[in-house]
Parts: C-alpha cells; structure tokens; sequence
C-alpha cells in the first residue's frame, strides 16, 4: 500500500478525510425539493456524483428548470457553510496522520474546495500541523483540482515519484495519473467501490487498512 518511496501524501479532503457524503446528499435534496426535482438517497448519490459537477447538476434536471450552474452552486455552497461543523473526520484519521508522521513521512491536501473555506475546515478540526500544504481552489464550482496540483508540485520542486494521491473519487484517481503520484482510493467516501474498481487503483473500505500495513 504506503510504499517506502512515498515520502510525500497527498489526500483529498471531501469524503477522504471529513465525512460529508450523507450532508451533501441532503443539501443536494433541499435544492431538487425547492426546484420540484426527484430526491435521491446516498447510494443513488454515490453512484451518480461526478466531476465537473456541473455536468453532474445538469443530469439530475436543475438546468432545464432554468436554473444556472451558478446559482445551484451559490446555493449549495452557501448551505454547505452553514453546516458542515457538524461533519466529523473520517474513523482513524488522526491515527494514520501520527503513523505517517512517525514513518517520516510528510502530508499535503489537495481539494476542489475554495482555499479560504478549506482552511477554516482544517482549523476546525485543529489539523493543520499535520500538514506542511493546504491546496485549494480559487473558486468554488469544483471543477477539478488538476492545474493547482501541478503548480505545486512545479513551485516546490517535489518529485511525484515520491508521492501517493489518496482520494475517494475517479477524478482523484484522474488527478494522480495527471501529476504523476501513486494513488489509492477509498470507498468511505462519494463514490462507491464499483465504480472505483473502474481506475485498476488500489481500493481500500477505511484507514484501518493502512494502519495495519505500515
């Protein structure tokens, strides 16, 4: 799994580390109830969500209710701020940051989360020592988080190599192949198992998985 040439960790954050799939599912659901869409459940959720959201947003209907990518954007985000302390880490995270640590390890995040907002999660959660970046975006319509990566990896001259991605999504798997890291999926978060065994990547169901293996 953690090899010893990983000496970086990349992780993503939504779902990886903080779990939000039920809390995103139900803000997703007061925005299809307020537009007289279809509701879905979380299993639903997570075999439909994808990136770039907007196309994701556009086959659950909001666009042919005339309703911008913009505007269900604003009002997703706008009620996932009001909401999101109520979300925990994921089981063992703190665990598996003190292990890598001890290992010699050094850890990163890599969202599609706004940088202002990721950071003030980070600080929540009192987490931010474990890591030497905090990577976000400069907008808030989760596109993809490719382009930041890159220039991180670029700007601090880091060998990805060195470095394993771990996220929960087949655009993470996407993103590690683009920056050239290792990566690892995990099926706690917003996709399911199935549709990660798409990507050939290793696939784990917690971070207990990791704490026995290193």
């Amino acid at each position: 799994m953690i090899q010893k040439k990983h000496r970086h960790i990349i992780w993503d954050w939504n779902g990886t580390l903080v779990n939000d799939t039920a809390f995103c599912t139900e803000l997703l659901n007061q925005s299809l109830r307020k537009y007289n869409l279809p509701e879905i459940n979380i299993c639903d959720y997570q075999n439909r969500f994808h990136f770039p959201v907007e196309s994701f947003y556009r086959e659950l209907g909001f666009l042919e209710r005339g309703v911008t990518f913009e505007e269900i954007s604003f009002l997703f985000i706008e009620n996932y701020r009001s909401g999101w302390e109520h979300c925990l880490l994921q089981d063992e995270s703190i665990e598996i940051f003190d292990l890598l640590k001890q290992c010699g390890k050094t850890q990163s995040i890599l969202s599609a989360s706004k940088q202002g907002p990721l950071e003030e999660y980070i600080d929540h959660f009192n987490i931010r020592h474990h890591f030497t970046d905090l990577i976000g975006v400069q907008h808030h319509y989760a596109s993809g988080k490719e382009a930041e990566g890159l220039a991180w990896i670029r700007e601090k001259n880091l060998n990805p190599n060195e470095m394993l991605l771990i996220g929960d999504t087949v655009h993470d798997y996407e993103v590690a192949q683009h920056l050239g890291t290792d990566c690892i999926l995990v099926s706690h978060g917003h996709y399911c198992r199935e549709r990660l065994e798409s990507t050939g990547a290793l696939i784990i169901d917690s971070f207990r998985e990791l704490l026995e293996d290193l």
